[in-house]
């Protein structure tokens, strides 16, 4: 999908970052850079967290990116960074630390100074909710979501006492706004007043039933699907389509025929999710008009194509985006998956089965998060430039050997290894870098990390006694020194 490229670009965009605290450094407009300084609550704030910024048209910093430089239960946004007032959130903030923000954040406390946020940078992240003043010039928390006044904008719902409710006068509801571990309903209703909806706000969960107010003029369902009728993006299936279905057909141990309806455009994320936890045993028929799929909307599930759709393809059970070059799907579930030599991303739940040593293709520049399954140790191309958040990726070969100018989100690798080794560049190496880092730490013996500015987040290499190799003045000699390892400088 074309906003799935523009946010892949923008995560990209992060790699080539300004200097580091230990330097000074000028931020210019539309350059990524890293704080030097972050005030908070009017007093310069501690080191527990590192923020990406660059400075919009009228001199305030958005804020780009967040790294955990240590666990905290409450996350308070800076009121500036380098002397900049902060006014503006980025959509990709927390993407890259979505793990501690699941197992540890318990709130985010926004300052009245923020007044804009870019779609739902809080993403499907689960910590316990949000904090804005009562005299916030923008924002205010409604019935357990976080809204933008101003634009009518539902931004994220984190808690509700008796099911979910957009409420009345909501006019756009962002990326998957009501995707909480912790929030549940069977029904929902679309108020006449929405006039927006991204992506599937319901991902990775679904509903049962599905209500669009009348008098809407955007969104309808039809025959079981919520579809934006604009774009002709099928958003969402709801159970009660197929409720009789499932359990007829699970009586009888046979698949559930779901049949995309003709002249739908575009399929969004998860728009099946729900029904594939229900019923795993699905065979989905994709026609010709369908020219975007979002994130696996289809599970591990079995899909067709129509003879005359052009957008696509499907080899040995995987189902490849020839405009991005992306592994959406793998069907063939239990066997190792054998992509496409052109493949450039493996998006987010792939489900690319591996075992053995799985190599994988020279130009994959992005792994998404949960990628991959299975026991195969992956062997990496040097193309590669981000990996996700529980990409799946178990490593044990005894040295893994990464690019410079790198993202590693938290908790990306399965790992036993004794060597790591990350080249020259600008790399983030996001908190709890390794997943399974309680095994790996005692084997893990020495890291090089190369020239540039490479900020570490907590715990990034687990409690690991290695010896790092590191250059003078850098973020990796802070590490070292403030985890209390042992190292030398490569200068």
């Amino acid at each position: 999908m074309k906003k799935y490229v523009c946010l892949l670009l923008v995560a990209l965009l992060l790699l080539p970052l300004g200097c580091g605290k230990k330097r000074t450094k000028n931020a210019s407009a539309a350059k990524t850079v890293l704080a030097e300084s972050v005030t908070i609550d009017g007093a310069e704030a501690r080191d527990e967290y590192a923020w990406y910024y660059h400075l919009q048209a009228d001199g305030t910093a958005m804020l780009d990116c967040c790294v955990n430089l240590s666990i905290s239960h409450t996350l308070v946004l800076p009121e500036k960074v380098d002397g900049h007032t902060v006014t503006a959130l980025g959509r990709n903030a927390f993407r890259d630390e979505e793990y501690v923000m699941q197992m540890y954040t318990q709130s985010v406390t926004i300052p009245d100074c923020i007044t804009r946020i870019e779609g739902n940078p809080f993403g499907k992240a689960g910590y316990g909710g949000i904090v804005v003043s009562d005299t916030h010039p923008t924002l205010e928390i409604q019935d357990g979501a976080l809204f933008d006044k101003r634009e009518k904008r539902l931004i994220v719902a984190f808690a509700a006492a008796e099911g979910e409710r957009i409420p009345e006068g909501t006019e756009i509801i962002e990326d998957y706004a009501f995707s909480r571990y912790k929030v549940y309903s069977w029904e929902i209703t679309i108020p006449a007043s929405v006039k927006t909806i991204g992506h599937n706000p319901f991902c990775r969960r679904g509903m049962k039933h599905i209500t669009v107010a009348e008098g809407n003029p955007y969104f309808e369902m039809r025959d079981g699907f919520l579809f934006d009728k604009r774009e002709q993006r099928l958003i969402i299936v709801e159970y009660d389509k197929y409720w009789e279905e499932i359990n007829n057909r699970s009586r009888r141990r046979e698949a559930l025929v779901c049949e995309i309806p003709d002249g739908t455009k575009i399929i969004d994320d998860f728009a099946f999710y729900g029904l594939s936890e229900m019923w795993g045993n699905i065979a989905f028929s994709i026609p010709d008009s369908v020219k975007e799929i979002g994130v696996n909307p289809f599970w591990t599930n079995q899909c067709e194509l129509s003879p005359g759709n052009t957008a696509f393809e499907i080899t040995g059970g995987v189902l490849y985006s020839k405009a991005d070059k992306r592994v959406i799907c793998c069907s063939d579930y239990g066997e190792p998956t054998s992509l496409p030599a052109e493949t450039e991303i493996i998006g987010d739940y792939a489900s690319v089965w591996t075992e053995g040593d799985y190599a994988i293709p020279d130009n994959v520049k992005e792994i998404g998060t949960h990628a991959f399954y299975g026991t195969g140790e992956i062997v990496l191309p040097k193309s590669i430039r981000r990996i996700g958040t529980y990409s799946g990726c178990i490593i044990q070969n005894e040295k893994l050997v990464l690019p410079g100018n790198v993202i590693i989100a938290s908790n990306a690798f399965g790992c036993s290894l004794t060597e790591i080794e990350i080249g020259d560049g600008d790399s983030i190496l996001h908190s709890f870098m390794l997943e399974y880092a309680s095994a790996a730490d005692t084997m893990l013996k020495r890291v090089s990390i190369g020239k540039g500015e490479t900020v570490i987040g907590c715990k990034a290499f687990g409690m690991c006694t290695a010896e790092f190799t590191v250059y003078r003045n850098s973020y990796a000699e802070q590490y070292a020194q403030e985890s209390g390892l042992s190292y030398r400088y490569a200068d």
